[in-house]
Parts: structure tokens; C-alpha cells; sequence
């Protein structure tokens, strides 16, 4: 999974937040000021998922549907 953080200039740490359909985290993790973000091998079920990612008060969420 690649995340690219645009738009955000002064930030102290960014959080990757993933939650299976039912909302049970199976991923949390709290970066640095990357502005580039790989999760690499990430053990995932098929299924659906959703990804948000926290930079301080600022919320994003994408879908995510994984296949294999």
C-alpha cells in the first residue's frame, strides 16, 4: 500500500489507520514527516477495508478492496 501526504506542509506526525468492514483495526501505525508512506506485505484477508490516514486534526478515508 502507497500513501503520498500532498497539500499538508507543517505536520509533526501523520497516523495510518486500517479498519476491516466491521471496524476492527488491523493496522495502526504513527509516522515522521514522510510524505511518501509504504506499507509493505501488509497479511490482509480478501475483503474490504477502509484507510485513514490522521495528520493532526485532519481525517482522510479511502476504500480499499482487496482481492488476492
Amino acid at each position: 500500500i502507497h500513501i503520498q501526504i500532498e497539500g499538508e506542509k507543517n505536520y509533526s506526525k501523520a497516523a495510518v489507520i486500517i479498519t476491516d468492514i466491521t471496524g476492527k483495526k488491523v493496522f495502526n501505525e504513527v509516522y515522521g514527516k514522510e510524505r511518501d508512506i509504504v506499507i509493505y506485505n501488509p497479511h490482509f484477508a480478501p475483503g474490504s477495508y477502509f484507510i485513514q490516514v490522521v495528520i493532526d486534526k485532519n481525517v482522510k478515508t479511502e476504500h480499499l478492496i482487496r482481492t488476492e
